[in-house]
């Protein structure tokens, strides 16, 4: 995966210094994107004749380490909120929130979008 992660450059002169493929205009995201709704590596390769198909494995082993250190970095706090969610649920205290409502909290308190 290491090799793989070589891949993946980042320059805040490029893209507004989003992730992308080999110092191309080609962001992971972008990549993703296009694999989420459905479209084949072959297909995407075809379409971006400049990609190779390590580029594209670049771009899951990419994800996947920031998702492993987002856990790292928020083990604590993300322990923390299971323990006071099973806490309320066991005293009766859970209002009847919607999980999207819960959701939007929680990115309000960050500052997400």
């Amino acid at each position: 995966m290491a090799d793989l992660l070589t891949r993946i450059t980042i320059s805040p002169d490029q893209c507004h210094g989003r992730p992308c493929i080999r110092g191309l205009r080609i962001r992971v995201e972008d990549v993703l994107e296009m694999l989420a709704s459905g479209a084949t590596a072959e297909e995407i390769l075809k379409d971006f004749p400049d990609l190779e198909p390590d580029d594209i494995r670049a771009c899951s082993a990419y994800t996947e380490r920031q998702a492993d250190e987002f856990i790292a970095r928020n083990r604590e706090a993300l322990n923390d909120s299971i323990r006071r969610g099973r806490k309320e649920v066991a005293e009766g205290n859970v209002s009847p929130r919607s999980i999207s409502d819960i959701i939007a909290e929680g990115r309000k308190k960050r500052g997400d979008r």
